[in-house]
């Protein structure tokens, strides 16, 4: 999640809370700038689902 208001921030945590997502997975990206690479990653995944032909997929971020 990415964005200036921490107010907002805090309701988008506890409704990813509500969809199952665990803290660990929730990642600030900082500021608003950071939206600019969430909505990039539409371009990615767009290209993804055309090549495997379905939306029934997920990416996950690992770290060491």
């Amino acid at each position: 999640m990415a964005g200036n208001d921490p107010e907002a921030k805090a309701i988008v945590i506890g409704l990813l809370t509500l969809f199952g997502w665990t803290q660990e997975q929730i990642v600030d990206l900082g500021d608003i700038t950071g939206a600019r690479g969430m909505e990039a990653y539409l371009l990615l995944r767009v290209r993804m689902m055309q090549a495997i032909g379905t939306a029934a997929f997920n990416v996950s971020m690992v770290t060491a």
